[in-house]
């Protein structure tokens, strides 16, 4: 497409009527002309101008996004239900890692637990330099959980 103004290879779809004033229709700008209309020395990218129009809007008052008013009326059940759901996966996620990272250290849990208690078992795990997922140090009820989920009597 070429620019509307001079011919030249159209770069952007300037709105002749700002969006933010209700503005649909658009034509086609090269990057020097669409800099002219924007009084610019240089062309701008169209992320450039949308931050810098989101910016003049927001010294404005103009609020954006789901800050705006009304944005979530008769819809926040849904953004109840995604914080629901995120936190269903985030949950999954944390039990995978945490399974994948008990059964590395299964074998050395089984062996330490027959022959030292839970509190000797945390000392050498943690003198190892092994971490937990949590809190990164080993205490008792950390080496208890552990054997717990891996099925070992403790």
């Amino acid at each position: 497409m070429e620019c509307f103004e001079c011919g030249a290879e159209a770069e952007y779809d300037h709105h002749v009527v700002p969006r933010i004033r209700g503005g649909t229709k658009t034509v086609p700008l090269c990057g020097v002309c669409h800099a002219l209309v924007h009084e610019r020395d240089k062309p701008m990218s169209t992320s450039q101008l949308t931050k810098e129009g989101q910016a003049k809007a927001k010294a404005r008052g103009v609020k954006l996004g789901s800050a705006r008013p009304g944005h979530w009326d008769g819809r926040e059940h849904l953004r109840q239900a995604g914080i629901r759901k995120g936190g269903k996966i985030a949950s999954e996620r944390r039990r995978k890692r945490t399974a994948e990272f008990d059964e590395k250290l299964a074998p050395l849990l089984r062996e330490l637990r027959l022959y030292f208690t839970l509190q000797d078992v945390a000392d050498v795990l943690n003198s190892l330099g092994s971490r937990t997922q949590a809190s990164g140090r080993w205490t008792p009820p950390s080496v208890y959980r552990a054997l717990h989920r891996l099925g070992i009597d403790s």
